[in-house]
């Protein structure tokens, strides 16, 4: 609910703010619109516990509908300012144009907002699927730098996917891991190897700032976002060091997500490593994620911190410049 009023807030004061024509008129008007388009999209009103990390994160929905708020803000104000003389007229057919959109999308692609891009791609095009999906990781780590919802979801091992259930099946029938039909796939590898801390390896991050920040407030920060960070959800830092939005750790991001996802790719593929089958919380600690889905393989458990360890070698030299440029901009203040 929070969100939502926080969303609807900013579409009316980017209108007003930005509109010639002063009144309620471009504020509400905006504020509707932005809250038809809120609640076409099914996963407003069907969050589950499952979703909480995308929320907690401030990804998914809530940071793109910030995006689409400034947008229908500014969009109302324009109108606005080119047709004064019939702001009613202008705002109504605004109004509507919304609506048809928003049920129009909904009816035509009524999960759009909850659809697994990277499960659609691997079974409509099962061949080479390491490639599909260093490129969902890839992409992954670039939304979380822009706070946007990831390609992958990361719901799949509640066995959402047909390539877990498939896999899941294959074991239950032969009780090993051995030739599974699908040893790549989006639990197995993203889910399992490449979200400690949250998408985009965060805990690497929560660990260096409290290793080499000088600044007592992000320090503070820091050890707030360790246990959530432990848990996949390393919210409290995201917009205080900053993360989202920030350039100087774009890089980072999506470079530590993709080695992370190679490393594990590789090694199943050398038969070195089991394919990870078994269901777990999404909350459950990164490096321990492999260890379960695998049934207790340490080699997994290897994995888990190996990649972890790479990550904050990944994130080292752009965290100081980071905490660098912060630190400027304390003593400039």
């Amino acid at each position: 609910m929070l969100n939502t009023w926080i969303v609807l807030m900013l579409a009316y004061l980017v209108a007003d703010h930005l509109s010639k024509q002063k009144g309620y008129y471009s504020g509400l008007v905006s504020a509707i619109a932005t809250t038809i388009i809120l609640f076409s999209a099914p996963v407003i009103s069907m969050v589950d516990y499952g979703d909480l990390p995308e929320f907690m994160n401030l990804q998914g929905q809530f940071f793109s509908y910030i995006l689409i708020a400034i947008c229908v803000g500014w969009a109302t104000s324009w109108l606005l300012n080119h047709w004064n003389q019939h702001q009613k007229l202008v705002l109504s057919v605004e109004i509507v144009i919304v609506t048809i959109f928003s049920l129009a999308l909904s009816i035509i692609w009524p999960m759009w907002s909850q659809t697994n891009l990277l499960a659609v791609f691997l079974q409509l095009i099962p061949n080479h699927q390491s490639l599909w999906l260093l490129l969902g990781a890839t992409l992954s780590g670039l939304f979380t730098s822009f706070g946007f919802a990831s390609p992958i979801s990361l719901n799949s091992s509640g066995t959402t996917d047909v390539a877990i259930r498939q896999n899941l099946s294959y074991v239950f029938m032969h009780h090993h891991l051995t030739g599974v039909p699908y040893p790549i796939n989006v639990h197995a590898i993203f889910e399992t190897y490449a979200t400690t801390g949250g998408e985009g390896m965060l805990m690497a991050v929560v660990i260096l700032c409290l290793v080499l920040s000088k600044d007592g407030y992000i320090k503070q920060q820091s050890r707030y976002s360790f246990l959530p960070s432990l848990f996949n959800t390393a919210s409290p830092l995201t917009l205080t060091l900053p993360i989202i939005l920030n350039p100087i750790l774009v890089i980072p991001l999506v470079l530590s997500t993709f080695v992370s996802c190679v490393i594990p790719i590789i090694l199943v593929k050398l038969s070195w490593l089991p394919t990870s089958v078994y269901p777990f919380p999404v909350t459950t600690p990164g490096f321990l994620k492999g260890f379960l889905g695998t049934n207790g393989n340490w080699l997994a458990l290897v994995v888990g911190v190996v990649n972890l360890l790479i990550s904050i070698w990944i994130y080292l030299p752009f965290v100081k410049a980071s905490l660098k440029e912060l630190s400027d901009l304390e003593v400039t203040k």
